[in-house]
């Protein structure tokens, strides 16, 4: 599936929630679909749960949470820390029309970086998709730069930065701040296109 129109892309981080707490909030979700999702994945590490969530639009997200996701946490009691952080972009997606049931996520915050250097960049690695790469998201918030890739494994990735990525750079003539963060991890993949 590519999103010809932008998304809204959230990225949330929850410590302290176990595997066995987010599956007893899905249940008590329910299966019915929810309107305007069209990606979610959630994975675990380092005690903490990562999930990125696409919508069709903020409003879309908003009604989810208050009308689904809040009552859950309710019924479970299962009330997320309060130090759940959450990044929230107008992005861009790129992806097949349906992904394993497991991905591998990286997510790599650029900060300094904007469409504009995103694009030399992009066009720099070219068209030929890579081995493994199922996908990604774009978008810029509070000055950074955010890409969200979605791979088969996590063996496809090296090749990737090396071969392709890294020299890319240096053709499109973009330094990228050294502050770049990186999280990886393996996700299960929630919902891919409503």
């Amino acid at each position: 599936m590519r999103s010809p129109a932008p998304v809204f892309v959230q990225l949330i981080t929850t410590p302290g929630i176990s595997v066995a707490q987010y599956e007893s909030v899905q249940s008590a979700i329910g299966g019915d679909r929810i309107g305007g999702i069209l990606l979610s994945v959630a994975g675990f590490m380092d005690g903490a749960m990562y999930s990125i969530d696409v919508w069709d639009t903020p409003a879309s997200a908003e009604r989810f949470a208050a009308d689904r996701l809040f009552p859950a946490f309710e019924r479970t009691g299962n009330i997320p820390d309060p130090n759940v952080t959450a990044v929230e972009f107008d992005g861009r997606m790129t992806l097949p029309a349906a992904l394993p049931a497991t991905v591998h996520t990286q997510i790599a915050r650029i900060p300094g970086l904007g469409l504009a250097e995103y694009g030399k960049v992009d066009r720099a690695v070219g068209p030929e998709p890579a081995p493994g790469h199922l996908g990604h998201l774009v978008g810029v918030t509070a000055g950074a730069l955010y890409v969200v890739d979605f791979w088969r494994d996590h063996t496809a990735v090296p090749p990737f930065l090396t071969g392709r990525l890294y020299p890319a750079f240096e053709r499109a003539g973009v330094i990228p701040d050294p502050d770049v963060t990186v999280v990886a991890y393996d996700a299960r993949v929630v919902v891919c296109g409503e």
